[in-house]
């Protein structure tokens, strides 16, 4: 029998979370095979990049760098074909979020699309940087970004990056005390190219829905207790792509309830 999903996702996030403090002790002692953090990294010397802080680059430089460019744009690739699988499977805040989340175990009444919010702040944030030329302000606001660099910092004997720390503890704390995610849905900036580009991919992995094999009575949500940021599967095709992670949780928990709720390939919902 194949291992559940989640159990194959867990173990991915705990290998990423774990993983990058010793990426970062061997980087400090010489090690460059693998090097960088969660805005610009590199493999073997192939670049990496977030695609959020590559726009911001060429924007502040008036410049399109090519390894910056092609840095963002295999992560748009991967987001095109996949869905935004960074945020569910990799990202070390995501990570912590979704474990606070579940550990709370209540769940959220607020389903209101949080993806118009996090595109105004970044839009924004954008054409001042276009405007003024000053460093790209919004890599300060990317938690993934900071983890990595707060253990960079740590190995490298500089000092800690204090800011940083408070921000993923009170972002932390605060979905905690809440429970719900509101950095993710509402905020995090890293998380927005990302999902925009699934939105709009025609072949990219999504959930579908199919009504006619739905089992559930009416208010027998299991689906949507099941989703960590609190959304609704069967509004597939319906925008629930401008929020969905794709973290495959509602398609679990409908295994044994008529499968209505399926991962797959192209645009189609149900």
């Amino acid at each position: 029998m194949n291992p559940r999903l989640k159990t194959v996702r867990r173990c991915f996030q705990a290998s990423v979370l774990l993983g990058y403090p010793v990426l970062a002790w061997l980087n400090s002692q010489g090690w460059e095979r693998l090097s960088g953090n969660f805005l610009s990294f590199s493999i073997l010397g192939f670049p990496l990049a977030d695609p959020l802080a590559a726009v911001q680059v060429c924007l502040g430089s008036l410049a399109l760098p090519w390894k910056i460019v092609l840095g963002g744009g295999v992560a748009l690739g991967m987001a095109f074909a996949l869905g935004p699988v960074f945020c569910s499977w990799a990202c070390p805040f995501g990570t912590l979020s979704d474990l606070a989340w579940s550990l709370r175990g209540i769940p959220s009444s607020l389903r209101k699309q949080g993806w118009r919010l996090k595109a105004v702040l970044a839009a924004l944030a954008c054409l001042a940087l276009a405007l003024s030329g000053l460093p790209p302000m919004l890599n300060h606001f990317s938690l993934p970004g900071w983890y990595s660099r707060i253990f960079q910092a740590w190995f490298n004997q500089q000092e800690l990056a204090l800011p940083g720390l408070l921000l993923l503890a009170g972002a932390l704390g605060a979905e905690a005390l809440a429970g719900r995610r509101l950095w993710c849905r509402y905020v995090c900036p890293q998380s927005l190219l990302l999902q925009l580009t699934h939105r709009f991919s025609p072949i990219g992995l999504r959930v579908r829905f199919d009504p006619r094999r739905c089992t559930c009575s009416r208010g027998d949500e299991q689906c949507g207790r099941a989703c960590p940021l609190d959304l609704n599967p069967r509004m597939a095709g319906k925008g629930l792509e401008w929020e969905c992670n794709v973290c495959g949780e509602c398609t679990q928990a409908c295994a044994k309830r008529g499968r209505s709720l399926t991962l797959g390939f192209g645009s189609g919902g149900s």
